[in-house]
């Protein structure tokens, strides 16, 4: 079987099964872009932002690579997680801005092991310090904020509920919930 230092989320057409890389790519990006991977992100203004925190908003995923041994093959019936488990790193970049500030970036690394991947958003400067990702069997995705859960969303809603719909879910969850946590756990911290 051959391997494959670095492939895109978009997997060409015969190497695998069309529904498992649009079900792997739903998962990766959902809740971190509106956009597609390929679109070029505003940087003036953000209309839609995936994340909007009270400092700031995190907008999108810029690109999107899967690293690893790739698995070339995989069945009708072969589960997402087995078909993931062979890759070991996934690494995106996103675009940050605190309000009224130019925008910055920072890089998304997932790493996974048997299928149950921990991952963070670094950010370097501004407000925003880390957010932790897992992904476990994608039977659900979970963030954290400084150790507050923020969310977490059953793998089958994700897959079934579009990028709009999902964002919107996130956006009120992280208004109503994840702002006020953030602001507390920053106080608390300082």
């Amino acid at each position: 079987m051959p391997k494959c230092a670095l492939a895109h989320a978009s997997v060409p057409n015969g190497t695998c099964s069309e529904e498992h890389v649009n079900n792997v790519r739903k998962l990766l990006l959902a809740g971190f872009a509106a956009l597609d991977v390929q679109e070029q992100l505003p940087l003036l203004e953000v209309k839609d932002p995936a994340f909007s925190l009270s400092s700031g908003n995190l907008f999108g995923l810029r690109s999107l690579n899967i690293s690893g041994d790739v698995k070339f093959v995989c069945g009708a019936n072969t589960s997402i997680a087995d078909f993931v488990a062979v890759v070991p790193r996934v690494k995106g970049y996103y675009n940050w801005r605190s309000h009224g500030k130019i925008p910055l970036s920072g890089d998304l690394v997932v790493e996974g092991r048997n299928g149950t991947f921990t991952g963070r958003l670094r950010h370097v400067r501004g407000d925003l310090r880390s957010v932790s990702l897992a992904f476990s069997h994608f039977s659900s995705v979970s963030v954290e904020l400084h150790g507050v859960s923020s969310f977490s969303v059953p793998g089958y809603k994700i897959m079934t509920l579009g990028n709009r719909v999902f964002n919107k879910a996130v956006r009120k969850t992280t208004r109503d919930i994840v702002s006020k946590a953030f602001k507390q756990a920053l106080q608390a911290s300082q």
